[in-house]
């Protein structure tokens, strides 16, 4: 122990990179959707899941081998084979037939990996500043666009325009339940028939038989779900000058999402005359 002591002279020497790597992934994800998000709330949970993860191997991995620099050292490496095979393998796809083999090649890779920073024990301590100082400024960067675009998000305004709705209250004074149900990419029965297969005419039919009107003609106005759901809940077209001239880039979609959290024409109408207005969102908001 005095040894290890002596090791850790500074606090850079302390093995926090475990901890850095695994919250870069989800920090970056964040942040590379910034102009998507309406809080940070959502990345609290994924975030606590990861860093609580690494930390846990790392502590266990300390008190066995009583190594903390080596156990730092693997928790990292782990950490790096855990988040990075989606990424290799979409780089590596088109050259196996099968996943499996690939996973296998992954994981023993991964085994050597740890066998080689088990056994690196002169350089642990110089390995764990530099990783500390990489993660670090990894971390940094991508919370300081993620802040970026949500403050940018924050002081945006409102896009104006004339969205509002009348709606009148029924005679009789029966307000009938209304349900909007965004089934998300799910294809026309030509698409289903023609791209998978796939036959939707029994689906379709049901349907029909009990009261449904199905637009079997119909066709998507918009490529991406909020441009939709802003049209559909203002009852419009979209501007798409004033969305433009909005916009920084031709990818920059804070200014439809920032539509989508306002003044909703239909949402609004229907509470004015009596309505509780229920949103039920989809659970894995990340």
């Amino acid at each position: 122990m005095s040894g290890l002591t002596r090791d850790w002279r500074s606090l850079g020497s302390i093995p926090f990179h475990p901890l850095l790597a695994a919250a870069y992934p989800v920090v970056f994800l964040f942040a590379a959707n910034a102009s998507e998000q309406v809080t940070t709330r959502p990345i609290l949970l994924p975030l606590a899941v990861s860093v609580g993860s690494a930390a846990a191997v790392l502590v266990i991995l300390g008190l066995v081998t009583r190594n903390w620099h080596g156990a730092g050292l693997v928790t990292t490496v782990l950490v790096i084979g855990f988040f990075g095979y989606g990424h290799a393998w979409n780089m590596v796809a088109s050259s196996f037939p099968r996943q499996l083999p690939f996973l296998v090649i992954w994981i023993a890779l991964l085994f050597a990996a740890v066998w080689l920073v088990t056994g690196a024990r002169h350089g642990a301590a110089r390995a764990t500043r530099f990783l500390n100082l990489v993660t670090l400024v990894l971390v940094v960067a991508n919370a300081w666009s993620l802040g970026n675009g949500m403050v940018a998000r924050a002081s945006a305004h409102p896009i104006e325009g004339d969205i509002d709705a009348i709606m009148l209250h029924p005679p009789d004074g029966d307000l009938p339940d209304v349900y909007y149900l965004i089934v998300d990419r799910y294809a026309g029965p030509t698409a289903l028939r023609e791209t998978y297969g796939y036959d939707d005419e029994p689906f379709l039919s049901a349907l029909e038989n009990r009261g449904f009107n199905v637009a079997r003609h119909a066709h998507a106005n918009y490529i991406k779900t909020p441009l939709s759901l802003v049209s559909s809940l203002n009852m419009r077209y979209l501007d798409a000058d004033v969305l433009e001239a909005s916009a920084t880039s031709g990818r920059d979609r804070g200014p439809i999402q920032r539509q989508l959290s306002q003044h909703l024409a239909v949402p609004v109408a229907l509470k004015g005359i009596g309505y509780s207005y229920i949103h039920v969102a989809n659970w894995w908001e990340p």
